[in-house]
């Protein structure tokens, strides 16, 4: 045996058994006796880098590198160092080589997967993780790039499903638990909780079941949530409720609250959209009663157009109660210093910036009950539904608008009027008593450039909706 054969075999003990520095010693050696030994250099690289030498840890790594080629681990932890020194390209395609010629090496995989993510390269940084993954189904790494990924694809389910995997091995892994809040967080948006405390809200809902169901009724129920209309429907005597709910964690929770609330008997949660239901499979027959909050707050937001025409096609009986059964956009002209200052510019520490409100909002949404603006009309509907009809088609119109206070109208403040049946209506209208919470916000839709305006004169604008957005322009003022 060779002396640099000899004193690398005694380093490669020693390092086994934890005896860095001596090991270190003995590697030294080696590469003294035998200058392009690239085991010596890769070890002694390891042990630099170990220890936070990192110019040193490149030396003898991208030495090791150059005289052994094909010793992946060494280019793998090459890649590692660079990595740590901010050298993310170079980083990279060290990874990349390393992966190529290991396909089978988890920590080439798994390191090039890391790198690429923090490089922004998500579509890379996903294949890269899956194929880490398969090679080590058990490490948290994989699972957390795959997560991490999806979020940024504002892919929340399939986060879940990687996160689920990770806190099935470990339910205390850190990141894991934050990443699997976030997600859920994502699923489930926050205007779900103030939309279920809001008490004027729900008495309006719970009249009209209770109009609506008669004993014995089968009904429909269109997006779950956490299943409270469902358990209202119940409540008023129901035979039966069927309910759906497109994103299958929430399903699984409404479930569990229906259940704890003793109802699992009366009412069914499917994990699907509405317009996968069938007759005789999910329901059993054609519904008696048709109840929905599938509304964004500029109301078409979520698909209920085409929702309610596929349920009223095929899953209600023709003479079914449809709740709600109408609803309205309303609007009012609106402006006001404090509105102006949240959708544009004029100048800002002494300079001209008048030129960026060329990208002004098209819509801004915010809370009229806490925020103060100025009304210039009186409220009008501008666009109507009736959800009792088989269909709703796309369609506009220009309305007119009578000026009731001067001064630079910015746009259109939006909300909504919804009526539950012919004897409870409910709406939003900026100005309801702040502590009561409510989950559709308002909206400003406004005009491409502000338009001054006196008490008097009249505002036209065309309103439209082509099925999943409300659309408003400025036409003209006099």
């Amino acid at each position: 045996m060779s002396k640099a054969a000899a004193a690398l075999q005694l380093g490669i003990d020693l390092h086994k058994q934890g005896r860095a520095d001596e090991a270190a010693a003995y590697y030294q050696e080696a590469l003294a006796a035998e200058p392009g030994n690239g085991r010596a250099a890769h070890y002694l690289g390891v042990i630099e880098l170990q220890a936070g030498r990192l110019d040193r840890a490149i030396e003898l790594l991208e030495r090791a590198v150059a005289a052994a080629p094909d010793l992946v681990e060494a280019r793998n932890n090459f890649g590692v160092a660079l990595r740590q020194r901010g050298r993310l390209a170079e980083a990279i395609a060290a990874f990349e080589i390393a992966a190529s010629r290991k396909p089978d090496l988890f920590d080439a995989q798994n390191n090039l997967a890391s790198a690429l993510l923090a490089s922004g390269e998500i579509g890379h940084s996903f294949a890269a993780a899956e194929a880490a993954y398969r090679l080590n189904p058990r490490h948290p790494e994989p699972l957390i790039t795959l997560a991490t990924v999806l979020l940024m694809r504002r892919d929340a389910p399939g986060a879940i499903d990687w996160l689920g995997r990770l806190l099935a091995l470990d339910p205390n892994h850190a990141q894991g638990q934050a990443l699997h809040r976030i997600a859920l967080s994502r699923i489930v948006q926050p205007w779900h909780f103030p939309m279920m405390a809001d008490g004027p809200r729900n008495d309006a809902y719970e009249a009209a079941i209770r109009r609506a169901v008669t004993p014995g009724a089968l009904v429909l129920d269109i997006g779950t949530g956490a299943g409270l209309l469902s358990m209202m429907s119940a409540r008023a005597g129901a035979r039966q409720v069927v309910t759906c709910e497109m994103t299958p964690p929430v399903a699984e929770k409404a479930r569990r609250i229906v259940a704890a609330n003793g109802l699992a008997d009366r009412i069914t949660v499917h994990g699907k959209r509405s317009d996968e239901l069938k007759i005789g499979v999910e329901l059993p027959d054609k519904a008696d009663v048709l109840v929905s909050e599938i509304f964004e707050s500029d109301l078409l937001g979520e698909g209920v157009l085409p929702s309610l025409e596929d349920a009223r096609a095929r899953l209600v009986k023709p003479d079914a109660r449809i709740i709600p059964q109408a609803a309205s956009i309303m609007v009012a002209l609106a402006g006001g210093e404090a509105l102006a200052k949240m959708v544009s510019i004029e100048s800002a520490a002494g300079f001209e910036l008048s030129a960026f409100n060329e990208f002004t909002p098209e819509r801004l949404i915010f809370d009229g009950s806490r925020f103060a603006f100025d009304w210039l009309s009186q409220p009008l509907a501008a666009l109507d539904f009736d959800f009792r009809e088989t269909h709703y088609p796309a369609y506009e119109r220009v309305l007119s608008a009578k000026v009731t206070r001067g001064g630079l109208c910015l746009g259109l403040v939006q909300w909504l009027h919804v009526q539950l049946d012919e004897q409870t209506e409910f709406d939003n209208k900026p100005g309801r008593p702040p502590e009561i919470p409510s989950g559709w916000m308002h909206s400003l839709y406004t005009f491409a450039s502000p338009v001054t305006v006196e008490t008097g004169q009249t505002l036209r604008f065309l309103a439209g909706h082509n099925r999943h957005l409300p659309y408003f322009l400025f036409v003209d003022v006099a």
